[in-house]
């Protein structure tokens, strides 16, 4: 696909804003997946992981949980997934402060991997000590025999 034209973050923004969020997330994640997705072709690993955004004032789903650098300030739960090595984002999940736990993390994920065109699974999916749970585990387990 050849590249005609390129428009500025600014006007992606605005253009963006006038979508209802459904349809903005929907596109935003088909246009995603469809850059990436000549990379998961090839055997890959997806990095799970969860990073805590501190917020200043009022800020849309902020809230007050597990944060190691401000204690009692509003954060946002960021989990995140991306292709390893080559760092490439698949898709993020921002959740309030208080959800930054993996079970919060699993339905993003899943969502992730129904997504992915026939011969696109993961090898493995790699997280941290986070990620080691039963119920997380099982679930990867479960798809894995499915395929």
């Amino acid at each position: 696909m050849k590249i005609r034209r390129q428009i500025s973050e600014d006007a992606m923004r605005r253009g963006l804003g006038r979508m209802e969020a459904a349809a903005s997330e929907g596109w935003c994640k088909t246009h995603l997946m469809r850059s990436v997705s000549g990379a998961l072709d090839t055997p890959w690993i997806p990095d799970i992981d969860t990073t805590i955004k501190v917020l200043y004032g009022n800020q849309q789903g902020a809230g007050i949980g597990f944060n190691p650098h401000k204690p009692g300030r509003p954060s946002h739960a960021l989990h995140a997934c991306w292709v390893g090595d080559l760092h490439l984002v698949l898709d993020v999940v921002v959740s309030p402060g208080k959800q930054a736990s993996s079970s919060y993390a699993q339905p993003g994920l899943t969502a992730l991997l129904d997504g992915l065109a026939p011969g696109q699974n993961p090898a493995l999916v790699r997280g941290d000590c986070g990620m080691g749970n039963d119920p997380f585990i099982l679930e990867l387990d479960v798809r894995k025999r499915k395929l």
